[in-house]
């Protein structure tokens, strides 16, 4: 009788024990998601600065290039659409490459330390 006792007081202990470990694991989880919302924010930050600074890159580069194109091509007598092209061309090299770095700070937002994590237990 005492031996199931004592085996029923060890079980009820390592019962107990397991909830600070519980809220361990817990705190540790709410400070990793604090974490990754943060980065997040400032992420999003980025974005919207290189988002502006994409705005007026493109339409300095546009007017800048546009006259100095026009004022070249003027002067080797060729035409108009010409000029356009190469304005056209520079442009689209401008915005894709820009657009790849917006896409870059884009991918590292979505909490990936927290879903890795919650995969991991799942699969426990």
């Amino acid at each position: 009788m005492k031996k199931n006792r004592h085996s029923f007081l060890e079980r009820i202990m390592s019962l107990i024990s397991i909830v600070p470990m519980c809220a361990s694991i817990l705190s540790q989880f709410t400070n990793l998601l604090e974490t990754e919302a943060a980065l997040a924010k400032r992420n999003l930050m980025l974005q919207l600065c290189g988002l502006i600074v994409l705005m007026v890159t493109l339409l300095s580069t546009w007017l800048s290039l546009n006259v100095l194109l026009f004022l070249y091509f003027i002067s080797l007598q060729l035409t108009y659409v010409t000029a356009a092209l190469f304005v056209f061309i520079i442009n689209l090299f401008m915005l894709i490459f820009v657009s790849l770095l917006i896409l870059n700070l884009q991918r590292k937002q979505y909490f990936p330390q927290t879903r890795h994590l919650l995969l991991r237990w799942r699969k426990d």
